[in-house]
């Protein structure tokens, strides 16, 4: 049995799971040479304040029995990775984006966990996605895009319009008849990218300074 110190919480477990990453392996050696006569090196992290949790959820998920299949929940996912990533163990991070990949997350989540795991790809589907579907972006998904990613959605969907102009008309119904009142508007005439840009700038001073 081993003992971490990450921040001020201290952890018992296994020292197998400790090895399993390399930096904290390298901690682990650098302790037995300061400390010969102890059996159980003495590890100690510093970090943020989600630290100490994402430990915790790393040995809980390393902990599991790999005879039963375990659904682990997304935040253990995450908080594994991150520790793989920081104190070296790629198989784990492999591990964890497998299982991530599997999960059936909405938008915003998916955002989330692309930017916490500095996954460019799944950012860039998640860009795609709202750029092509028909449903507008709402107002929860534009503040976590940001401006630069909600720029980039919204030429996109300013783009695929230019292309498609009648997909609105299409999608009301194709035996409606079109009216000159009633007829899409081109983009000349209503750039409506630059209107929902203009919109999320004031949304999101409303909501930075509020």
């Amino acid at each position: 049995m081993g003992y971490s110190q990450v921040n001020d919480v201290t952890f018992k477990i296994p020292e197998s799971r400790i090895l399993k990453f390399e930096f904290l392996n390298k901690l682990a050696r650098e302790a037995r040479r300061a400390n010969p006569q102890s059996n159980v090196p003495g590890i100690v992290v510093h970090g943020g304040s989600e630290l100490a949790s994402d430990f915790f959820n790393t040995f809980e998920l390393l902990g599991t029995s790999l005879v039963e299949p375990v659904d682990f929940s997304t935040d253990a996912l995450v908080s594994a990775a991150r520790i793989s990533v920081a104190y070296d163990y790629p198989t784990l991070r492999a591990f964890c984006i497998e299982r991530l990949e599997r999960l059936l997350l909405g938008a915003i989540e998916r955002l989330r966990i692309g930017r916490a795991l500095d996954l460019q790809s799944w950012e860039e589907r998640v860009c795609k996605e709202l750029s092509e579907r028909d449903e507008m972006v709402t107002k929860e998904e534009m503040l976590a895009l940001g401006a630069d990613a909600y720029w980039r959605v919204a030429s996109a969907r300013e783009t695929q319009r230019r292309i498609n102009p009648l997909s609105v008309v299409e999608i009301q119904g194709q035996s409606q008849k079109m009216s000159p009142q009633n007829t899409p508007r081109t983009s000349d005439e209503s750039p409506i990218w630059i209107v929902l840009v203009l919109m999320f700038l004031v949304i999101w001073f409303l909501y930075a300074y509020s």
